[in-house]
């Protein structure tokens, strides 16, 4: 299951709970927008828990599909080498 893309993980683990998609589905530019959206009642949001900060208020749920597999995103960093030597990045 952990091999799926995130996309067709995400639609994989709705139709294991749900069977029958949303009745309305909206996808915007930025997840401030989702959460923005959350905030004044529009529903919920799939996003990476990244994006989350203590002070939005939201709760959060982690996506486990029914054999007890959490679904997992893989995310990579693209950089110039050079970069290692800025203070930012002390431990790459």
């Amino acid at each position: 299951m952990s091999q799926i893309p995130s996309e067709k993980g995400i639609d994989y683990w709705w139709n294991e709970r749900f069977g029958s998609p949303p009745l309305v589905m909206m996808q915007v530019d930025s997840y401030g927008t989702y959460k923005e959206m959350v905030k004044r009642g529009f529903g919920y949001a799939i996003i990476p828990r990244v994006f989350l900060q203590k002070d939005d208020d939201l709760f959060s749920h982690d996506l486990i599909f029914k054999n007890g597999e959490e679904l997992k995103r893989r995310t990579w960093m693209l950089y110039r080498k050079s970069s290692l030597q800025l203070a930012s990045f002390p431990s790459l």
